[in-house]
């Protein structure tokens, strides 16, 4: 609302994000909120995003890098900055495409595990597994999501976040957050030893 975002809309995202398995919320970076808006609008979905995992306490983060090898030390997911998804009737190979173009962050690709998902953060921008460099090239020849301009030449609508939308708020512009930024700062001194 008037350039900021709406701190209720965000009580609710966070609280919908939470670490289920220790019932632990965080603030969810209004950014990561941004982005999945406009990756849900580039694909055209017509299904609600299906969260596999938003924020990931230290603990839970712990007792998952014991059970596999993906999970990142100094995961996005401890900070508020990662999240794993899908969307019904969108393929995956779709999202990963949106996610890169969007160059916001990282975007990772699991198509075969056992629920398979995308993850998105807010961190570097980087992305695994890696792509053949032609067919990287190629995703990146499209232009890049959320430009000015659209692939037609008209210019885009600033569009609230879709989390925001579906809670009935409608911050806008979605671009500035009502918090400090110096609250995401510390946590994302720490770097992800490798992808979430």
């Amino acid at each position: 609302m008037n350039g900021r975002y709406d701190d209720e809309a965000l009580r609710k995202i966070d609280n919908l994000l939470r670490d289920w398995r220790e019932s632990k919320a965080i603030r969810m970076d209004p950014h990561l909120i941004d982005l999945l808006w406009e990756v849900h609008r580039e694909v055209g979905a017509k299904e609600a995003i299906w969260i596999v995992c938003g924020f990931r306490s230290p603990e839970t983060n712990a007792m998952l890098r014991r059970r596999s090898s993906g999970v990142a030390q100094f995961s996005q997911h401890m900070l508020g900055k990662a999240i794993d998804f899908y969307i019904p009737g969108v393929s995956l190979e779709q999202l990963r495409e949106a996610g890169l173009r969007a160059q916001r962050g990282g975007v990772g690709f699991y198509p075969t595990s056992g629920a398979p998902f995308v993850h998105m953060d807010t961190g570097s921008v980087r992305h695994w597994p890696r792509m053949p460099e032609a067919q990287l090239a190629s995703v990146l020849s499209k232009g890049q999501l959320g430009s000015a301009s659209g692939s037609d030449g008209s210019q885009r609508s600033r569009m609230p976040g879709l989390l925001a939308k579906l809670f009935g708020v409608v911050p806008f512009p979605p671009a500035k957050p009502a918090r400090p930024a110096e609250q995401f700062a510390s946590a994302a001194a720490k770097p992800a030893a490798k992808p979430a």
